[in-house]
């Protein structure tokens, strides 16, 4: 089952435990591991391993999607597993939680009005393979980032309802907000300019949910001057006033990432780190602001701080702008120096 198809879960008054396994990072297995165990087919691997087949269900999931990892390197292969491992988890539980989230105001067949849901889990107790989406050590899986922005106060929903594309705004805001405006762009995997805008004013009710968008797929994707299916894909956001981001931006795949047309190799690079003011910590550099710059769009990028315990202020995104910058939170005072000769950057197509 493919668990990015939100038509397999079940509409339901209350979700109360639902999750996909995941790997935690390179950086968080190698201190329980050694080298021999830094392989897919290792005796560590189906050790840590305590749900019957989770590795190879990590795996189905991950084939339905991407291309496996190649090369001659077996420990970045084992690496290039992990990080598409926690793509997996974060796209399955993100489809799963905003089906329960956009489900909150509507019976269909007499099943909905579903008003809460608990994904499964938050942490973990050791270092392995788990639902968690927390690393044991609190280093934030890619699950972790996309839970901040699909459960977030406001939200759109992008998603395919056989032929037509729909897009539902989502509040758990307690007063109406007036004049919301929905902003749907139809992207080129080989563009950073957009093929077209569309455009929708709406009042939004406290804590519901509501359609807000619904046309043909193919009609858009004709009027936008999208050549295939395949070369295109979706972002949705929600903005106050026409131009205050109101809520996450949110992106819709038109097909697995095996056919995706137009897609390259993006070279992504921090260009610049400097040190943000703490109030609450006087002389302690523990926020940092970084620049990055790509080649190319890049979907699913992950940054990783290596030694240095923190988290950013966003990660696993989707890049299809040529600059932009994030926040790191370091638990501690880093040095930039430190910093820089640390991070690291990679992407889908790396």
């Amino acid at each position: 089952t493919d668990c990015w198809n939100w038509t397999t879960f079940p509409k339901t008054r209350f979700a109360s435990e639902y999750g996909f396994q995941s790997w935690p990072s390179f950086h968080t297995l190698k201190n329980a591991s050694k080298e021999d165990d830094w392989t897919l087919d290792s005796d560590f691997n189906a050790h840590r391993q305590h749900h019957g087949d989770g590795n190879a269900q990590m795996m189905d999931q991950v084939m339905l999607h991407f291309p496996l990892p190649t090369g001659g390197d077996p420990l970045q292969q084992y690496k290039d597993f992990i990080y598409m491992s926690q793509i997996a988890q974060a796209m399955c539980i993100k489809t799963e939680s905003e089906f329960y989230r956009r489900s909150r105001s509507e019976i269909v067949n007499g099943v909905g009005h579903t008003m809460g849901a608990l994904y499964w889990q938050l942490n973990d107790i050791w270092q392995g393979p788990t639902w968690s989406s927390l690393e044991y050590g609190g280093r934030w899986k890619m699950l972790h980032y996309y839970a901040a922005k699909f459960f977030a106060p406001f939200m759109t929903v992008i998603f395919e309802d056989k032929e037509q594309l729909k897009v539902y705004a989502v509040s758990d805001l307690a007063i109406k907000q007036n004049q919301v405006t929905l902003q749907l762009q139809l992207w080129m995997w080989s563009s950073f300019t957009p093929l077209q805008t569309w455009t929708v004013t709406f009042d939004m009710d406290a804590n519901s949910a509501m359609m807000v968008f619904n046309k043909t797929t193919a009609q858009l994707l004709k009027s936008g001057g999208c050549p295939a299916r395949e070369a295109c894909y979706f972002t949705s956001a929600a903005n106050l006033n026409k131009t205050r981001l109101f809520g996450p931006v949110n992106a819709h795949f038109l097909t697995s990432f095996q056919s995706a047309k137009g897609l390259t190799k993006a070279k992504i690079t921090v260009t610049n780190v400097t040190i943000l003011p703490d109030a609450s910590k006087a002389k302690a550099a523990t926020t940092l602001l970084l620049e990055l710059k790509t080649t190319a769009p890049a979907p699913f990028v992950w940054l990783d701080a290596g030694d240095v315990e923190g988290r950013f202020s966003d990660n696993g995104f989707l890049m299809n702008v040529e600059t932009m910058t994030l926040e790191f939170y370091a638990r501690a005072s880093v040095a930039v120096a430190m910093f820089q000769k640390e991070v690291t950057v990679q992407s889908l197509m790396d």
